[in-house]
């Protein structure tokens, strides 16, 4: 049975009485005859009659089917319209209002047409307006928002400008002789050039529009051109107004875009751009709690940082490993170093995870108890990448009871959490000064950090270890609480407090392991010597007393020095671990060297140390050298001069040598020296006490000594002389 509105179209492959798509328009009164109007074909033409038995569709053999729906793009209610189509709808409206029910005017075409005149002369328009305006109405379903006609969407079909019309669009204000071709003329050359050089992402799009002029309006053979002249557009092109624009070039390239798809490569990409794929979930999907995944991945930090020994130094920006509990979200271990990513981050991120941050706290001078960061838990399953996390050493993954799920190559998404939190470290701050921070690809000339790098690698991990603790104290999404996390109040809806929440009501997913297996399966393993002064490791002595007592140093200087396994952390270098062969426990040796416990200085900033004081050694040396070389030449000339004296000194005679004479000559020269210095200091102490006797000795005192003195110092020795002046001086202090 035939309803009004009903959408009917000819079946595949079988003869109708209608042709296109149509709709049922009206039905007259002794239900014969039915009007409909095509929907599919534009301009919109007027309803036609068929008779009602050869269009029902429950007969088969009319070879016509019933269709659900026609999209006719029209707006859902008045709030939709713009407010020039609100405009044009009310205007329509208030003309056809008193016209729209009457179903007369379907059927009889005499009665249609002279209504339309009449309503034409009304309301001043033309008649042709009111016929639009009618049939608007009838083919988007007899609804008043059809005289507001269809809205434009991105799905809208294009409606292309037909030939013969003048050239549309604004006049260029670029160029005062643009083209004057309107684009039906130019449409099929340009569609060539842009696929041929837009699309294919050989060229830019301006490459592109002028090859496609070259290669489409050029003058051709009429070129005329020295050889090695350099070539102008003006001189192998026709002229502006017989060329099209750059405006037309862009508008045809963005239809075929939306047609045709756009470019997978671009110039200068080396690899097409990866396409999007459909979200099949959510990372949370399936995890039942806390610890029961976490996701592990490494990033660069695009900070520049400066040595913490010498601040003049530039490194190489850090390597950040993360790790994310996905049930809640909550950062629960990371790991910073200037190594690359490798197995031994990896294992160290893990291990962060395991400790108590409280170590992590102390060693950054942070203000921080465990009740700010409660982690310290392995998970039954680790996420990771195929890097690092596949090889040989991380065999010892599955040893320890964690599941490891590695992901396919090239795929992010797969591990969202970790991704998302990295965005979130690495930009998401706007609070803290980051000197030496730069984009990830620096442009050209642009700032790379270099100048404004200030922070050591200890200030940006304790940035990092700041950002990480703000994050975890952010509320978790809505959608993720449970219904008992969130009576438990504001505490258990952030990150940090859903995962501690989840440890004591979504139990059953973390694990702990022995600090023995720990300190020997993911720390940093090396091999240390054994010596008397304690354990040589990387050019440093670590000693302790548990040490001392074991007997390894007896050992090593009685029988030499031998090996012993150690663990050590990269940036701890005043802290050691060692495998004592009696207990077979790691117990902990510390640097001999003050200076290394006060820095708390990383081993590579250790080496890096040593490294310049030896540069600065070897310059020292030679300088030295040098200098001793010089200096020999004046030494050994006067050595010379001294052995031409002794020569000359020399009687006939052969020099004595006996050792009564060797002793004698020894006293006669030991007698000049102290004669020479007795002179000396007698010297001394007369100026000495001539200086204080002017202090403390008025006018007269002065000269009446002077007088004595000189009357009794042509017979007095000079030591006599100088004891004497020395009494009268000191003889008021001596009062």
């Amino acid at each position: 049975m035939l309803e009004l509105n009903d959408i009917l179209a000819p079946a595949p492959d079988r003869l109708a009485c209608i042709e296109g798509i149509v709709r049922v328009v009206a039905v007259s009164d002794d239900s014969t005859t039915a009007a409909l109007i095509r929907l599919d074909n534009q301009p919109i033409r007027a309803p036609f009659n068929r008779l009602l038995q050869t269009i029902d569709p429950d007969i088969e053999s009319n070879g016509i089917v019933r269709l659900e729906t026609f999209r006719t793009n029209l707006a859902a209610s008045k709030e939709a319209l713009s407010k020039s189509n609100l405009a044009k709808y009310e205007r329509a409206l208030s003309i056809m209002e008193n016209v729209i029910g009457n179903s007369s005017l379907i059927f009889d075409a005499s009665y249609r047409g002279r209504e339309f005149a009449r309503i034409a002369k009304q309301y001043n328009v033309h008649v042709r307006t009111v016929r639009r305006h009618f049939y608007d109405y009838l083919w988007g379903g007899m609804t008043d928002l059809a005289l507001a006609g269809p809205q434009k969407t991105s799905e809208s079909p294009h409606r292309q400008q037909k030939p013969g019309s003048k050239k549309r669009g604004r006049k260029s204000k670029l160029f005062e002789e643009s083209g004057q071709l309107p684009l039906p003329i130019v449409r099929q050359n340009l569609e060539k050039g842009i696929r041929l050089y837009y699309l294919s992402g050989k060229h830019t799009e301006l490459e592109s529009y002028v090859l496609t002029l070259q290669k489409y309006y050029s003058k051709g053979k009429q070129i005329t051109r020295q050889p090695g002249s350099r070539i102008v557009v003006e001189d192998i092109l026709l002229p502006p107004k017989l060329c099209p624009t750059f405006r037309q070039f862009r508008y045809i390239a963005s239809l075929l875009k939306k047609t045709e798809g756009d470019r997978k490569l671009k110039p200068r990409m080396s690899h097409p751009s990866r396409k999007k794929s459909t979200i099949r979930g959510k990372a949370r999907d399936g995890v039942l709690g806390p610890g029961y995944r976490y996701e592990i991945d490494a990033t660069i930090i695009q900070i520049r940082i400066v040595s913490r020994l010498d601040p003049t130094k530039l490194t190489k920006e850090a390597t950040l490993y993360s790790i994310i509990d996905v049930w809640s979200g909550a950062i629960v271990g990371y790991a910073l170093s200037l190594q690359p990513a490798s197995w031994f981050m990896a294992a160290k991120a893990l291990r962060n995870c395991f400790t108590p941050k409280t170590d992590v706290f102390k060693r950054l001078d942070l203000p921080y108890s465990q009740e700010v960061w409660k982690s310290k838990h392995l998970p039954s399953r680790l996420a990771a990448d195929r890097g690092e996390l596949v090889s040989d050493k991380a065999g010892i993954i599955p040893e320890l009871g964690i599941k490891l799920e590695i992901m396919p190559p090239m795929r992010p998404d797969r591990k969202g959490s970790v991704e998302g939190k990295f965005e979130n470290i690495k930009h998401g701050d706007n609070f803290y000064m980051k000197p030496g921070k730069h984009n990830k690809n620096v442009p050209r000339r642009g700032d790379d950090g270099k100048k404004s790098a200030a922070l050591t690698l200890e200030d940006l991990e304790a940035i990092i270890v700041e950002i990480i603790i703000d994050l975890n104290n952010d509320p978790a999404p809505v959608e993720h609480l449970p219904a008992e996390a969130i009576n438990a109040g504001i505490s258990a809806i952030t990150y940090g407090g859903l995962f501690e929440w989840g440890l004591n009501h979504r139990a059953g997913f973390t694990r702990k392991l022995d600090s023995k297996v720990v300190k020997s399966e993911l720390m940093l393993k090396d091999m240390a010597s054994v010596t008397p002064q304690g354990l040589y490791f990387k050019k440093h002595h670590y000693l302790s007393s548990d040490l001392l007592s074991s007997g390894l140093i007896e050992r090593a200087s009685i029988n030499g020095n031998f090996k012993i396994e150690v663990r050590y952390d990269d940036l701890i270098s005043f802290k050691i671990h060692y495998l004592d062969p009696t207990r077979q426990d790691w117990l902990e040796a510390f640097n001999s060297n003050p200076d290394v416990q006060r820095l708390n200085a990383s081993f590579w900033e250790i080496e890096e140390h040593r490294e310049k004081a030896e540069r600065l050694a070897f310059k020292a040396k030679t300088n030295n050298i040098v200098n001793k070389s010089e200096k020999a030449k004046r030494i050994n000339q006067r050595n010379r001069n001294a052995i031409d004296r002794s020569k000359a000194a020399k009687l006939p005679s052969s020099r004595s040598q006996s050792k009564q004479a060797i002793r004698l000559n020894t006293d006669i020269e030991i007698a000049a020296e102290r004669s020479r210095q007795l002179m000396e200091e007698q010297k001394s102490v007369a100026a000495a006490i001539a200086s204080i006797s002017a202090d403390y000795i008025d006018g007269g005192e002065m000269s009446e000594r002077n007088e004595q003195t000189s009357s009794t110092s042509h017979s007095k020795t000079a030591g006599q002389r100088a004891l004497e002046l020395w009494k009268n001086g000191n003889a008021d202090l001596d009062k």
